[in-house]
């Protein structure tokens, strides 16, 4: 403790305390048990087809062993892509990191079925593309079986044992591991998109994470990322013990952590979105245990379900602010124009009339210097333009009167 660490014994699921697993979606709402792998898959694409209007199943790719990453993509005109911020969340990119992957389904089924009654929901969905990826390491999930999760059966890498949050392309230089197909999967979706603010769901620890992951220079908008962290906090602590989410690994703030400042991560996911896509990433640890009983994942729910729309909220914010300087640039720009225009044209007229008539006179000046003997030459007299005979020279004679 005198380090500022919290120890805390917790049971973990095994065989003494078997994982409650469900084969459908027939269960209440929170979800209180871990869908074998088909019913994930099913679940997904049942929800799509409950609210075709608002919900479409992205498949995005095939993992090492042939499972689908599937994203649930939200929004009121769902065939339309309209000009509007799209997000992103996903979880459980390390496969035994399982409170995230459940916490993204009871968000999808959350906004669905709430969006014909709550203000709230309508203005998120409304305004908003919402990406949501369960499950982006599938492979570790269900290494060993698809019909069952625990601490034997799941497991952080993916199918070919690499850790899928060192293996993005790293900006720092350090060193990496093997890019596998789940980074590309990742990699498309975020280039074939522009998500302007995305989170990243993990567990083992309690805390928000925010950029740099692998260099301790701060990111230009540190300060704008510590207060996005402190408001989901502060959403997070109005409904939880004070003992939740209270992780202190850097700073002053229990639950708020640079990443560097944590340990330092190459390769990771959250970097490289932020440097290479412009994507306002975090990661966020949800659970001390990476396998929850799952009797207490309706408490992790309550704990999170106000600061995930929150988040949402905060990313809405921002983009007005950004769409409402992007407009008084435009129309400051647009002022300017409207008085510069006129007075370059004013000076373009000038600079015209200037060189026209030192052109003029510099041909005069020639047409004086080398005028021929009997040639006619352009004479302004009394503002009118006369033609004069100039006469040849004659030779004085010397006998001629002087």
């Amino acid at each position: 403790q005198a380090l500022g660490y919290r120890a805390e014994i917790i049971p973990v699921p095994g065989p003494s305390e078997p994982v409650e697993m469900y084969t459908s979606r027939d269960r209440t709402f929170p979800i209180n048990a871990y869908p074998t792998y088909s019913a994930y898959v099913n679940q997904m694409y049942a929800y799509a087809a409950t609210y075709p209007n608002l919900c479409q199943i992205v498949d995005a790719g095939t993992t090492v062993n042939g499972k689908k990453i599937l994203f649930a993509k939200i929004s009121d005109n769902i065939s339309v892509h309209e000009a509007e911020p799209e997000v992103m969340y996903t979880a459980t990119i390390h496969g035994d990191e399982t409170v995230g992957y459940i916490l993204m389904l009871d968000l999808i089924e959350y906004l669905l079925t709430n969006y014909a009654t709550d203000t709230r929901v309508q203005n998120l969905v409304n305004n908003l593309e919402i990406w949501i990826n369960p499950n982006a390491n599938p492979d570790g999930t269900y290494y060993l079986s698809d019909t069952t999760i625990s601490t034997t059966n799941s497991r952080r890498y993916n199918y070919n044992g690499i850790d899928l949050n060192r293996s993005f392309p790293d900006i720092w230089g350090g060193s990496t591991q093997a890019h596998q197909i789940e980074n590309t999967i990742m990699e498309n979706i975020a280039n074939a998109h522009h998500f302007v603010l995305s989170a990243n769901f993990h567990g083992g620890a309690e805390v928000f994470n925010y950029p740099w992951d692998g260099s301790y220079t701060l990111h230009p908008e540190n300060n704008w990322y510590i207060d996005l962290g402190v408001d989901y906090l502060n959403s997070v602590h109005a409904v939880s013990p004070s003992t939740y989410m209270d992780d202190l690994y850097s700073g002053s703030i229990p639950g708020l952590t640079n990443g560097a400042a944590w340990y330092i991560v190459y390769g990771g996911r959250q970097d490289w979105m932020n440097y290479h896509k412009q994507c306002k990433e975090v990661t966020i640890e949800l659970s001390s245990t990476k396998l929850v009983t799952a009797s207490t994942l309706p408490t992790y729910w309550n704990y999170n379900s106000d600061a995930l729309l929150g988040y949402l909220e905060i990313n809405q914010r921002f983009w007005k602010s950004e769409e409402t300087t992007i407009r008084q640039r435009h129309l400051k720009h647009s002022r300017f124009q409207a008085v510069l225009i006129p007075v370059s044209l004013k000076i373009l007229i000038l600079l015209l009339a200037i060189i026209a008539a030192i052109a003029l006179t510099l041909r005069r000046r020639k047409d004086t210097k080398h005028q021929d003997p009997g040639k006619q030459v352009r004479v302004r007299a009394k503002d009118r333009l006369t033609m004069v005979k100039v006469p040849a020279p004659r030779t004085i004679s010397a006998n001629e009167p002087g």
